[in-house]
């Protein structure tokens, strides 16, 4: 079928069941295993290694109604290390969503979400900030969005608020908490069947709460034009290009601005084997203090490989670059992960993963380094 890959093809014999309670279904699993991190802090010298155990419960209650939908989803990722607890983690985060369908091409959709997360101590902004235990966030998120159809014309929009609160915070060393509101709009127009041109325009207003207002206090916008093609099934594509800016209210800072960049590739040449490719570059935001920006191009490879019914192996290349002006810094990520899922039965599945990560072409005293993590995984499910 279209659209169909090796993750996410159907597998009766293998895929959980879940638990019927009346027009709803209830999926839930719990994932716990073992593995070695040989770079905790990502340092070039003085490298420091830890076992550890990492924990994921997942539970999701959706609608099974033919018009309509409504969702509850949670989530909890754990990590303990057996030596340095300071290092321990726990992220979670549960969001409800749902669609109202006003007829069959207009509908409106609701999603909040609320989430704890962190920062780990590799991450370069982390680092930066002379910071060597994980940075903890909450954020909550509302989001509100449409879709509908004029004849040969899609449009599909959405407005969102989102409220970031950082742990430690008000230490001076990491950026004010900060609220921003936002929304875009991105037009379809169908030239034959699966070959659309497209047009998104997006846009967010970004307000600092205490310190450094006067430096994060901005507005982004982004301009992408592009194509979505569905080459017979094998090939499926969608690529937007175009223009992103930042100007900020303090008028002594210059707008930040590039190339956009939002593009995604399929490859499907057998029902076995999948590839898929991904390029983004844009504005980001940084955590450190003053607010800095700084323009991210992210591109990734991905191949997913089924060995047997209820074997699947997976590689995937990020390369991840950051380019900040003030101060004037560059950074390269590249991470490669491979990955091996044996579904034992329907509930039962064990996963074994290695990561490799290497920082280089890094200036301004930002440190590169290698890393390598190892993990074995075992998971229950309903």
């Amino acid at each position: 079928m279209r659209g169909v890959t090796v993750a996410t093809r159907p597998r009766p014999e293998f895929d959980p069941l879940g638990v019927r309670l009346g027009a709803f279904r209830l999926d839930a699993a719990a994932e716990t295993g073992i593995g070695y991190d040989d770079n905790l802090f990502g340092t070039e010298q003085n490298r420091r290694g830890d076992t550890f155990i990492g924990t994921t419960l997942t539970a999701g209650l959706r609608s099974q109604w033919t018009t309509h939908a409504l969702g509850l989803t949670a989530r909890v990722d754990d990590t303990r290390y057996l030596q340095r607890s300071a290092l321990n983690w726990r992220d979670w985060s549960i969001e409800a969503s749902g669609r109202y369908d006003i007829d069959s091409v207009t509908a409106l959709d609701m999603r909040v979400t609320h989430r704890r997360g962190h920062l780990s101590v590799q991450s370069l902004d982390v680092q930066q900030a002379g910071i060597t235990t994980p940075v903890e966030f909450d954020e909550d998120i509302v989001r509100l969005g449409a879709t509908t159809q004029f004849n040969r014309l899609t449009l599909s929009g959405y407005g969102q608020g989102r409220w970031v609160r950082f742990d430690g915070s008000d230490e001076g060393s990491l950026t004010a908490d900060y609220d921003a509101y936002g929304g875009g709009i991105t037009a379809a127009y169908l030239l034959s069947p699966g070959r659309s041109a497209t047009l998104a325009v997006r846009a967010e207003d970004i307000r600092a709460r205490g310190g450094f207002a006067n430096d994060i206090n901005s507005l982004t916008y982004e301009v992408l034009g592009g194509f979505s093609y569905d080459f017979d099934g094998v090939y499926q594509a969608a690529v937007g290009v175009g223009y992103a800016r930042r100007d900020f209210d303090n008028n002594s800072r210059r707008a930040l601005s590039g190339i956009g960049i939002d593009a995604r590739l399929t490859y499907a040449p057998s029902q076995l084997t999948t590839l898929s490719f991904t390029v983004r570059r844009g504005i980001d935001d940084s955590v450190r203090a003053g607010g800095q920006s700084f323009l991210r191009t992210f591109a990734s490879a991905r191949m997913d490989y089924e060995v047997q019914r209820n074997i699947i192996a997976g590689l995937e290349i990020s390369y991840d670059r950051r380019e900040y002006r003030e101060p004037s810094q560059r950074a390269t990520d590249l991470i490669g992960v491979l990955s091996v899922q044996w579904l034992l039965n329907r509930n039962l599945a064990v996963i074994a993963s290695y990561q490799h990560v290497m920082r280089f072409g890094a200036t301004a005293g930002i440190q590169e380094y290698d890393q390598n993590v190892v993990q074995v995984r075992l998971r229950v499910s309903l």
